[in-house]
């Protein structure tokens, strides 16, 4: 490993645990960038951290200044890179990235590369909604190059980075979910109002569903379905417990009992003449099929 290699590696993990320090660190680095690999390994965490920080204007002058390093300015690739990178900055920043998609985008190749690194430039800034766009014009541009172009494993590479983070995510609002609807349950779940404890132990079953799991939620539903029962409730309130119920035995895939219900929400929609329950009877056939 060179010297440069070995310092790149060192601000690259320290950027994980002080990114400011590896901020001032890593501006020092472009008079030791021995390689045009050098550069663009440069342009690359530069562009992350100064997405990371929101330093953009910072990041953008320091890789338009990388553009003129000797070992970038007479190779094609490394400049398109670099203006790729001034782009991607831009766009996090608001301002036009126009003449950067200009001069950096060369081929379809240049095209997925730029739509890629958007996707995780934007999520290091802390937006990963605005990513997916482009994580999407990157998966859709895979099928234009060819099949041993490394813009392939390194859209890959960004692709799994966003798995990983949406199932933390998923994760955790799952969590959140059953967490919260506990929550409510314990502190209405006594209330003398019944709608009130219908309402907690509603919630509670739909949390159940949405976290992934329907053998609990069908488990509590009968619950459910007694104080309806108990309290003379409408045909409103029993087709939506039975809504969660179709879901349910949908989700562990029982789609026979899921078709007898759903039977059972048609007849309460219908029954429910003061809302209009067509849209949600609707949604229930579509995801039955």
């Amino acid at each position: 490993m060179t010297t440069f290699a070995n310092r790149l590696q060192i601000i690259t993990q320290q950027s994980e645990r002080d990114p400011q320090g590896a901020w001032r660190d890593v501006l020092l680095l472009p008079d030791h960038a021995q390689t045009s690999t050098d550069v663009l390994q440069l342009g690359a965490l530069v562009t992350q951290l100064g997405a990371v920080l929101k330093r953009f204007n910072e990041a953008i002058a320091a890789v338009v200044s990388l553009r003129t390093h000797a070992q970038a300015a007479e190779v094609p690739e490394v400049c398109r890179s670099l203006w790729r990178a001034e782009g991607v900055l831009r766009f996090c920043a608001g301002s036009s990235d126009s003449e950067a998609r200009a001069n950096g985008i060369a081929s379809e190749s240049d095209a997925c590369r730029y739509a890629g690194a958007l996707a995780r430039t934007l999520a290091s800034a802390g937006r990963p909604e605005a990513a997916l766009p482009f994580l999407r014009e990157a998966a859709t541009r895979c099928a234009a190059v060819p099949a041993d172009d490394p813009v392939l494993a390194q859209t890959a590479a960004i692709a799994a980075g966003f798995s990983s983070l949406a199932q933390r995510q998923l994760d955790q609002a799952r969590e959140l979910l059953v967490a919260s609807a506990t929550a409510i349950m314990a502190s209405e779940g006594r209330h003398p109002e019944w709608q009130r404890r219908h309402l907690a132990l509603f919630n509670e079953v739909r949390s159940l569903l949405l976290s992934g799991k329907p053998a609990a939620a069908l488990r509590a539903i009968p619950l459910l379905m007694d104080l309806e029962d108990e309290h003379q409730a409408g045909a409103f309130q029993r087709f939506h417990t039975a809504a969660l119920a179709c879901r349910a035995y949908l989700a562990r895939g029982d789609e026979a009992q899921a078709a007898r219900t759903l039977e059972a929400c048609r007849d309460f929609a219908r029954r429910a003449t003061e809302h209009d329950l067509s849209g949600e009877v609707a949604h229930l056939e579509r995801a039955m099929r």
